[in-house]
């Protein structure tokens, strides 16, 4: 299930050019996911949100 907020982000802050994706995935993947974003960006704040545009760019770049 995808749902998508029309411009908003970061709890209802409007933020022009920038939409919310809000998607259900497996536990087990998410929890891979999340460690390696964390290890690939030394725990840094807003690494999900880096990871998930990456994987989204990749993804987009494929297909």
């Amino acid at each position: 299930m995808i749902v998508l907020k029309n411009m908003l982000c970061d709890g209802g802050i409007n933020i022009p050019n920038q939409k919310t994706l809000n998607v259900r995935i497996p536990m087990d993947l998410m929890d891979e996911f999340k460690e390696k974003a964390y290890k690939k960006s030394h725990y840094e704040k807003g690494s999900i949100r880096k990871a998930c545009i990456e994987a989204l760019k990749d993804w987009c770049e494929k297909n």
